[in-house]
């Protein structure tokens, strides 16, 4: 959308946001979250085995949010105190190179992916944490597990956006936004990141 995106060279590049409340999307089991963004991987072949970070909250190895691509899956996960606390795995890979819109929607302690607008994912989970660390994006604690690609459109929302609830039979299906969002950077204004 628009002109420019950003691009990350799998090796170093990744931002990051200081620690704040609105990004605090396991913080509770009754609130609803919805973080969406177009993604392009810079290889045909798609994510590397080992993962590369998208999106993240990390705290340290032990707490975190986390949303992990993989050649097999993308995962939306967190840990609390060093034990898993919420797991959300998408068998449904990016495996070209092509621009794909992704989702984590989280609507009380329903959890789901969607990728391209499909339900690709669902857990539900009412445990919580919040964290007081750093949100990356394109990788994770200074530059570990890099995203080598591109990203657009990213948005962390403190609501159910696309007014779903992620169910067990994941037909769940949410329409893909066509234009550019309002905003092209926010932070801190309800519960709202955009970049």
């Amino acid at each position: 959308f628009g002109t420019a995106c950003a691009l990350f060279d799998g090796t170093g590049d990744y931002l990051t946001l200081t620690d704040h409340a609105d990004w605090d999307i396991v913080g509770s089991s009754t609130d609803s979250w919805t973080m969406d963004f177009w993604i392009k991987y810079t290889s045909a072949t798609g994510s590397a085995v080992g993962g590369e970070r998208l999106i993240n909250q990390w705290e340290d190895n032990n707490n975190y949010w986390t949303l992990l691509a993989t050649d097999t899956a993308l995962n939306f996960s967190a840990a609390s105190v060093g034990s898993s606390i919420i797991a959300c795995n998408s068998a449904t890979p990016i495996s070209d190179n092509n621009y794909h819109h992704i989702a984590v929607i989280k609507a009380g302690t329903e959890y789901g992916i969607y990728q391209d607008g499909v339900q690709t994912a669902f857990t539900s989970d009412n445990s919580t944490d919040t964290y007081a660390g750093l949100l990356y994006i394109g990788a994770r604690d200074s530059g570990t597990e890099p995203f080598a690609g591109r990203m657009d459109e990213i948005r962390i929302q403190h609501s159910n956006y696309f007014k779903v609830t992620p169910n067990a039979g994941k037909t769940s299906t949410i329409v893909v936004p066509r234009l550019p969002y309002s905003l092209s950077v926010s932070s801190g204004v309800n519960g709202y990141l955009e970049v």
